[in-house]
């Protein structure tokens, strides 16, 4: 018959570590592994705000053509002139700032003459949903090799008499879009354009491109906007 004699183990405390033994980091190892992940970090930096800046420029001009090219469409489906405004204003919440073109608005022209008393035909323009404002930060490019069509002498600067924007001194350039689809731009196709950009690149003479914009084609004759990416 076999008879089963239990185990003896040694002795726990011969076995067991005691937390005076137990492995730790000195205070050295773990200074050196914090100024590694500081340097990893550090070095990640400026990839990380690229991208988001990146992201946010594209979001931005999505919209805006996006914008435009509703504005066709509402040309088209409603048989009336429509105008695509570019506002550039003073912001009193910012004193001191450059004043950008940083809002974009749709207008539809109506025929009023009926009720115009000296019988003379007029033109009324009526705001179409609210206005696009870009995201802090981002602008229209002000010089002729970001935004030619913002900065070139053609395009008219027009005060915002309708206060559509309720800033100091809110002015616009537009172009309008016909139920044709066509357009009043007079500008060669290389001009027809506008680009968005940080803002610290929005203001300044031509020069090269920054290395992240978002730029915005319209054709002149069709009215259909066209994007551009690096």
């Amino acid at each position: 018959m076999c008879i089963f004699q239990p185990i003896k183990f040694k002795d726990r405390s011969v076995i067991r570590m005691s937390r005076a033994e137990a492995p730790a980091f000195t205070l050295i190892e773990m200074l050196v592994v914090v100024s590694i992940i500081a340097l990893i970090v550090a070095a990640m930096a400026p990839m990380v705000f690229s991208a988001v800046a990146s992201s946010r420029l594209s979001t931005a001009g999505q919209s805006v053509a996006a914008t435009i090219s509703y504005a066709r469409q509402k040309a088209i489906s409603s048989n009336q002139e429509v105008e695509v405004r570019f506002f550039a204003y003073d912001d009193p919440d910012r004193p001191g700032t450059d004043v950008l073109y940083t809002a974009v608005g749709l207008f539809a022209n109506t025929d009023r003459s009926a009720k115009v008393s000296t019988g003379a035909a007029a033109m009324y323009s009526q705001q179409i949903g609210s206005l696009l404002y870009l995201p802090s930060g981002i602008a229209f490019g002000a010089n002729t090799t970001l935004s030619p069509f913002l900065a070139g002498a053609q395009a008219q600067l027009f005060p915002d008499r309708q206060n559509s924007i309720s800033k100091a001194n809110a002015q616009y350039k537009k172009f309008s879009i016909y139920p044709d689809g066509t357009t009043d731009l007079r500008l060669g196709t290389q001009e027809c354009y506008v680009t968005l950009v940080e803002e610290r690149y929005a203001i300044g003479g031509a020069g090269e491109l920054p290395r992240n914009f978002f730029a915005i084609q319209f054709d002149r004759m069709t009215g259909r906007a066209t994007t551009y990416r690096p």
